[in-house]
Formats: C-alpha cells, structure tokens, sequence
C-alpha cells in the first residue's frame, strides 16, 4: 500500500529529529537551548571568541574561573598558560556547541555557557578535571555542587593548582607578586598595605570587598594598578616608613615563614636537624626541611662564629633575624653575622 504525503513527512521528520538528539553534546541537559559556533580565538583558560552566525561573540565559561594571564606588564598567575594551552587544545580551530545557565550574559556583554568540545565533553568540567580551574563560587549555577566535586577530585590528586597541596601555587605566587598585608587597626578598622601602598583605618565591614578591589585592579591594570589605587585612598609609604615596618621585632614561628616572605622577621624555634656540605650549613627547624624554612650559613661565613655553626645551634632553641627568600620553593633566611642568629631565652 502506498503510503500518504503526510505520512511520508511525518516520518522524515522523526528521522531528522532522532539525528539531532544522536549528536546533541552527551553532557547537555534536556530542555537547555544550545548553540553552536566555530571558536576563532582563545583568550585565557575562560574565555573564548566564537564565530555565531558570522560575528565574533565573546564567550564566558560559566560555573569556573581560571588563573589570569598577565595583561599590561602584570606577570601571568599560577597555571595561566597551561590553563589556556589546554583550551587552545581541546577546541581552538574547531566547532563547539554552547548550552547555557540561569543567566545568558555578563555585565561584560560575554555569553555564559558551558561549553562542549566536538567530542561532547564539557569544557568546563575538563579544566576542574584537570586542576586548572576553581568552581565560582560567588555567582549562582544549577551545576555548582557536581563541579564541586570535580574541584575535589582534583585537590586529592595533586593535580594542577593542587601540587604538593598549593604549596607550588603559593611558591609561584610569592615570587611573582607583592604580598597583601593586612594589620589589626584602632576601633575596629584595618591597615592593608600592598607593596608600597597603604590603606590606613580601613572598615571591618568591607574588608572582603577592598581585598578584591586590590585583586580585581592587579588584574585590569596590570603595572598600573598603583596609580589607579591612589586615586581610591591609598597612599604611597616612603622609604624611611618601609624601614620601621619591616624592622619590627614581633617573633613569629617558623611555620609563619611563608606568610613573610620578602619581609625581615625575627623567627624563634629549636633546630632539630642539621646537615653541612664543603659550602654551605644548613639549620632546619623540622624534620620535613624540604616544605620548611632552613637557616643557610655560607662557608664564607664559618669563620665569623666560635664553633662551627652546626654543632653550636643543634638541639638548641635559637631566633634568627633576616630576610625570608624562597629558593626552589621553599622559604630560607640567609645568615652572614652571628648577629643575626642567638640562643633564644
């Protein structure tokens, strides 16, 4: 029997639309409006260019943020490159399709989506796979706690920004960008200082907000965020006035090193391990030296104290006033005089 025209046309119709679902990305979810586009350009680990029916349309991964790659003179953050290397491969030159959220677009005029690679993975979820994004927690999503997870995964396994627990972050980070500092004020206000910059009787209440004000200008204004925050109420601290900050004679734990580096510290604590090489003394205050800060005399120096260095501070709880450096990703204070190291009482 010779079937009818509508017959006929309702059954292309089905045809087609199996074809459709067939090769819908396989993490979308039913009844998110999608698109899809060619991506021209990636611009960091976040952000792409699509080609959407012929314009260039910036496109936001939204539920992420990636380290920044440094823009105006301002160094890249830990991870910034290969965050965006690894979206350069994953989709870069190639067909994509955006599904979107809650909210369509940014403040920026960016399209929000999760974007799925031509294999029909997430992009987004990949990069928190990977340990090269943080779920944005400041904005609201429906997939927040399934890239919690994923963020969790990837802590556990040391991947990406999670090596060795952060510690290569932080180490990355301390070299590469002035500390914010922030002080205990008079009635409840707070001192931030940022390199050469002080914010004095800042309000508690807005502590947070300030803090990422900081963050927020470092990254659009790259070497000129200085001069933006002068125009905001910081002021500049002079030379003699870096002096006495640094100089003060507040004892911190070894442990604290890593919140001083850059900074002159006095630091107390007992040396539990010492090793000494045709060149250098080392005075670890922990058994795990190699995550701790050492004591590193030069053997120019030897001459300079009664007995050699290593025999006289083992066992014995010492204060050590110098610089905090890093040096292969751990913090160290060099001591030249025996001046700067003595028995503690």
């Amino acid at each position: 029997m010779r079937s009818s025209p509508r017959y006929r046309a309702a059954l292309f119709l089905g045809a087609a639309l199996l074809v459709i679902l067939l090769s819908a990305p396989r993490h979308a979810k039913s009844g998110e409006k999608t698109l899809e586009g060619f991506v021209v350009q990636v611009v960091d680990g976040d952000t792409i260019l699509v080609s959407l029916s012929g314009r260039r349309v910036p496109v936001r991964l939204i539920g992420i943020d990636c380290p920044e790659t440094g823009k105006n003179g301002a160094p890249s953050e830990f991870m910034a490159d290969e965050a965006r290397d690894f979206v350069r491969e994953q989709v870069e030159g190639k067909r994509v399709t955006l599904t979107f959220d809650l909210e369509r677009e940014d403040r920026y005029g960016r399209l929000l989506a999760y974007v799925y690679t031509p294999s029909g993975d997430c992009l987004n979820a990949l990069l928190l796979k990977e340990g090269l994004a943080l779920t944005m927690e400041r904005f609201s999503f429906s997939r927040k706690k399934e890239f919690r997870a994923l963020q969790e995964e990837a802590r556990r396994k040391g991947k990406g920004l999670f090596s060795r627990s952060g510690i290569d972050a932080f180490a990355y980070t301390a070299k590469k960008f002035s500390p914010l500092s922030i002080y205990p004020g008079p009635a409840r206000t707070w001192f931030i200082r940022w390199g050469n910059l002080l914010l004095p009787f800042a309000d508690g209440k807005s502590l947070a907000e300030e803090i990422e004000r900081v963050r927020r200008y470092r990254r659009e204004y790259g070497v000129k965020a200085e001069e933006a925050l002068l125009n905001e109420g910081y002021i500049r601290l002079g030379k003699s006035d870096k002096a006495k900050v640094q100089t003060s004679e507040r004892v911190i734990s070894y442990r604290e090193a890593w919140d001083h580096v850059g900074e002159e510290v006095v630091v107390e604590g007992v040396i539990v391990r010492t090793k000494k090489t045709d060149r250098v003394i080392f005075l670890d205050f922990d058994e795990d030296w190699k995550h701790n800060l050492s004591v590193v005399i030069f053997q120019r120096s030897w001459k300079r104290f009664p007995s050699s260095p290593d025999r006289l501070f083992m066992g014995k709880k010492v204060r050590v006033k110098g610089k905090v450096k890093l040096y292969r990703g751990k913090p160290e204070i060099i001591v030249s005089d025996p001046d700067q190291i003595s028995l503690s009482p």
